[in-house]
């Protein structure tokens, strides 16, 4: 089981072994995992989910492709997830499923980077902005 201050641990082999890392609620697209830590694009095997959290997977940056959903742990995710994995939603079990985050990405040295994400914390209900130029 996770550290309780967190709510899902991947790993990139399989029976909860190799490099992990530990996430908290939320939306983690391609570059978000790879900023994270250890763990980045296509090398999830297997997951384990705090008790009360769910975990949705998607194949596909931008949380699309196909989705498998998880609410225990995982020694395997299985021949069609496995190091297949490129965004990832964890949230309250029992709480509404939310749309993921959307991005508006500009050249370094443009205008600032918005992200729309529900419930956001910016002053505007949703949106959050970065400058990451």
């Amino acid at each position: 089981m996770p550290p309780a201050s967190k709510a899902a641990q991947f790993f990139v082999d399989r029976d909860y072994s190799g490099s992990s890392i530990t996430l908290d609620e939320g939306f983690y697209n391609v570059h978000r995992l790879e900023e994270a830590g250890s763990v980045g694009n296509d090398a999830i095997s297997s997951l384990k989910v705090t008790e009360g959290y769910r975990v949705a997977v998607y194949t596909d940056a931008d949380f699309q492709g196909a989705e498998k959903q998880f609410t225990a742990d995982a020694p395997w995710v299985g021949a069609d997830f496995d190091e297949k994995i490129s965004s990832i939603v964890i949230t309250k079990v029992g709480s509404p499923f939310p749309a993921p985050a959307v991005g508006f990405v500009v050249v370094p040295g443009g205008p600032p980077e918005v992200e729309l994400v529900p419930g956001g914390g910016s002053g505007f209900p949703g949106v959050h902005v970065m400058n990451r130029g």
